[in-house]
């Protein structure tokens, strides 16, 4: 039988020499044969598509546990010299947590790698054994963000923090400190390589065009903890700021007066801030229009992009600025960009885009490919010739991958233990991320007290959507159906029990059956069409319960067409981990049973007042004074097509607003009005115009 699959394996491989007709047939053909087609099975959805790598394929075979036929017979294949390229995979760890990471810090102090994630903390995993060790707390909240992270040479962690602080973490410490506090980060800002010296805007381009107008800006050091201020002669900038060693170059224009005096006119120009010195120049373009496309050919260069008028017709000119000397030069033409490559040693580079590792001269030497994200960041373990590589999507852990060695796979470690997940006790509170196609909102889930069923108090955000949710036990045992949620609505009255559907966060008993039972289940929403699903084996999961990582088991069903489902292993309660379908998916963030009764779910009493949404007071009109108060109001008009919101600001003398679409995170103005009584009565006024285009407080 091994004989079997190997040659099989053989035929497979060699496939992809052929034009994609010919390659499928050999395919289908092989997934037909007894023996083979149970061997491929593990990985028969991917081998289905057609369209992944042949290294990255046969990167998942190695990565399979040394149980499995398939991988016994990659590693046959790769020792009988049957490979022709270096084929790596990811170190066997037990799954680990799935982070949504943003960057990687590789260590030079100790071996160990540093996560940014889209979440309030940084987490560290060990480049020895690809192991998560541990969570790095931040200061300001559970919606800050770590913009940028930089190693010390005595091993301290300096970060840049979205919230407009700069903190540390001192070598062994559980946290990061605030060591100094920035301006909000929004309006723009650039940093030093070490994160030493950060240049914030301090005020976002104003909404006047009053003659004359300066944008404030602040200079910090972090290691006197003083700041700088100062005002550039711009009265608004154009696009982000680029560093290029101890200088940053902000595009931006100003508003002068014309002969009238009655208009003004957008004059142009390239400022250069020394991050050292505090030191300003500029580059004046006069009515022509200029912005910053990034680094030059070379270092101290900056590449810009103008736009000039010629007659009735508008040139394009491309340039570098020398940041030093500041002299233009034409730019020569672009070669193809290989900046996003990550350098490795002896001249090899990895390209995250693609999957691929290349040598020198650009050929393809082998490729390496993170399964289940949809964007992925990569580091470079010099030290030990590893690749980290991350994930910008939450279904993904930190993954470390060397050149393969049959040698780990066999000392790989045990799995880990996992435990009974009773989500379904009264109280308890589930938090998803669900998008669909172009918004993606955070979701609650409380689960209440039924006597049969399930009964659900859902929330959109802060905004009930509804209070109590019922769901027959017919439908938990048979539905075919999910009830959709998108932008504070459902495809389905709620205020009726529903007994041909169930939401969104559990799988009907029959589907889950099919599943375990290795049988296809048609699945359709509507967000794809009909399709079929088929399960692999159960395997180990991680979801975060009461804020911590818990070990369980889970089933995950794929199928042709890319959809991917993760549920719970438990036949009684399919709990949802994740449904992917292209752009849309339900995604389970966080599990709070903190408040949960011990009582079951059929036979409790009504708990306590519900902790989602207990602190959402009915809106009371604000009194002028308070509305210049640091105070945000939030609007939203949904009409038909039409989904939009509409917020606005006071602080101090300050009035900023910010609109959209539903979804996004939309466009910010800020503008100096003086006083705290002139911006009481701008909101005033501006939300008497909103409310009479149809816009409702949320």
């Amino acid at each position: 039988m091994a004989d079997l699959i190997q040659d099989a394996l053989s035929q497979y491989l060699a496939s992809f020499d052929l034009m994609y007709p010919q390659m499928k047939e050999v395919t289908l053909a092989l997934l037909k044969r007894k023996g083979v087609k149970e061997a491929f099975a593990p990985l028969a959805s991917q081998i289905k598509h057609f369209v992944i790598r042949r290294e990255v394929i046969f990167q998942r075979m190695l990565e399979l546990p040394a149980t499995e036929p398939l991988h016994q017979a990659a590693v046959a294949l790769l020792e009988q010299g049957g490979i022709a390229w270096k084929p790596w995979a990811a170190l066997p760890v037990p799954p680990q947590p799935k982070r949504e990471t943003g960057s990687l810090v590789v260590s030079k102090v100790t071996p160990v790698v540093y996560a940014c994630e889209l979440a309030a903390r940084v987490s560290v995993w060990s480049l020895q054994t690809g192991l998560h060790e541990a969570d790095l707390a931040i200061p300001g909240g559970k919606e800050n963000r770590v913009s940028a992270l930089v190693e010390l040479p005595d091993g301290t962690l300096r970060a840049v923090l979205l919230s407009g602080q700069l903190a540390e973490r001192t070598d062994g410490a559980k946290a990061f400190k605030e060591v100094l506090p920035l301006a909000p980060l929004r309006n723009g800002w650039a940093a030093s390589a070490d994160l030493a010296r950060i240049l914030c805007q301090l005020a976002l381009n104003p909404v006047a065009t009053a003659i004359g107008d300066e944008l404030p800006f602040a200079l910090f050091d972090a290691k006197t903890q003083q700041r700088q201020e100062f005002r550039l002669p711009l009265s608004g900038t154009q696009g982000g700021f680029v560093r290029s060693g101890d200088y940053v170059v902000i595009a931006g224009y100003r508003y002068v007066a014309t002969e009238s005096d009655e208009v003004s006119t957008q004059q142009y120009s390239i400022v250069v801030v020394n991050l050292q010195t505090g030191e300003v120049r500029q580059v004046p373009f006069g009515s022509t229009d200029v912005d910053l496309m990034g680094a030059g050919h070379s270092d101290g260069l900056v590449r810009i992009r103008s736009v000039r008028a010629v007659a009735d017709t508008r040139v394009l000119d491309l340039q570098e600025l020398n940041v030093e000397t500041l002299l233009l030069t034409p730019a020569p033409e672009p070669e193809e960009s290989t900046a996003h490559r990550l350098p490795m040693s002896e001249g090899h580079s990895y390209d995250p885009h693609d999957g691929v590792i290349r040598d020198a001269e650009g050929s393809q030497l082998s490729a390496v490919k993170l399964a289940g994200a949809y964007r992925t960041f990569a580091a470079w373990d010099s030290a030990r010739g590893q690749l980290v590589i991350a994930g910008n999507d939450p279904a993904v852990a930190v993954t470390v991958y060397a050149p393969f060695d049959a040698a780990r796979v066999k000392d790989s470690p045990a799995p880990v233990q996992t435990k009974p997940l009773p989500w379904t006790r009264p109280g308890t509170v589930l938090t998803y991320e669900i998008a669909d196609f172009d918004a993606q909102d955070t979701w609650h889930f409380e689960v209440l007290p039924a006597d049969v069923g399930l009964a659900l108090k859902i929330l959109m955000d802060e905004e009930v959507v509804a209070e109590c949710a019922r769901f027959s036990e017919k439908a938990l045992a048979d539905a075919t159906t999910f009830v959709e949620l998108a932008q504070g609505g459902a495809n389905e009255d709620l205020t009726k029990e529903q007994h041909k559907c169930v939401p969104p966060l559990v799988l009907s008993r029959a589907g889950y059956k099919k599943l375990a039972a290795g049988k296809k289940l048609t699945h359709a929403s509507a967000w794809s069409e009909k399709t079929t699903l088929t399960a692999g084996s159960t395997t180990t999961g991680h979801v975060s319960v009461n804020g911590a990582d818990q070990a369980v088991s889970i089933l995950t069903a794929t199928s042709e067409d890319g959809v991917v489902l993760t549920v719970l292993a438990d036949a009684e309660w399919p709990l949802v981990i994740e449904r992917n379908e292209s752009d849309c998916f339900v995604r389970l963030l966080s599990i709070d049973t903190s408040r949960a009764t011990d009582a079951s779910p059929r036979t409790a009493t009504l708990a306590e007042p519900s902790l989602v949404g207990a602190n959402k007071q009915a809106e009371e009109p604000q009194s002028a004074a308070a509305a210049g108060e640091n105070s945000t109001r939030r609007f939203q008009l949904v009409e038909g097509s039409t989904a939009k919101f509409w917020e606005v600001e006071g602080a101090g003398s300050l009035l900023t607003v910010r609109y959209g679409k539903l979804g996004t995170t939309g466009q910010t103005q800020t503008k100096d009005l003086g006083s705290v009584e002139a911006v009481s009565k701008q909101i005033e006024q501006l939300i008497k115009e909103k409310s009479k285009k149809g816009y409702v407080p949320v």
